[in-house]
């Protein structure tokens, strides 16, 4: 198989409920990769008991970014109306950011695989912007506003991205082989 089918295949068998230890020890025989590398791929992936369990959670996170994102197209609107529209291409750091975080919004919405990976990245740098804008310009309280939903909303997403991506434990386990030796071959058991 092709890695290109692989990712299909954990994504059908995802999609249809499976865990994935399931997939995994489904696909495991009859891919030809390591299973390191089979590991790897499947991890990423949210699975249907995972979606269901952090729905909520998902939720408020949704809550919380979408007034992130619309304090920022309120700012990029107050940018417009103060030094018109060329402005935006001067700061076109603030103007890339907020499309890419309305593009990250409809990703949470989806809970697409990756999507709380890309909050963690996009708050990150938001909040390394606002503590640069907090050492060159004068402090003004209003600020903290967009600090605290920055935080809250790297909190979330960190959390559930770790949540919905856990860390597979790798092991060695003994089996015999068909000469009736014993040996030792890797082992990676998922979370869920």
């Amino acid at each position: 198989m092709t890695n290109k089918e692989i990712i299909q295949a954990v994504n059908k068998s995802i999609q249809n409920g499976k865990s994935k230890q399931e997939t995994f020890d489904a696909l495991k025989d009859r891919c030809k990769i390591p299973l390191e590398k089979l590991a790897k791929i499947i991890k990423p992936f949210y699975t249907l008991r995972a979606k269901t369990k952090y729905k909520k959670l998902n939720r408020i996170l949704l809550i919380f970014f979408t007034i992130m994102v619309l304090l920022q197209f309120f700012s990029l609107i107050s940018i417009i109306i103060e030094n018109g529209f060329f402005a935006l291409l001067i700061n076109w750091y603030s103007t890339f950011l907020t499309l890419f975080n309305v593009y990250v919004l409809f990703e949470i919405a989806k809970c697409n695989s990756g999507s709380h990976r890309l909050v963690v990245l996009a708050t990150a740098f938001l909040l390394l912007l606002l503590i640069g804008n907090i050492i060159i310009e004068p402090f003004e309280p209003i600020i903290l506003i967009d600090i605290v939903l920055v935080v809250i909303n790297f909190g979330l997403g960190f959390y559930l991205y770790i949540n919905f991506c856990p860390e597979y434990a790798a092991t060695k386990e003994r089996y015999q082989n068909s000469q009736g030796q014993i040996k030792l071959r890797d082992s990676y058991k998922f979370a869920d």
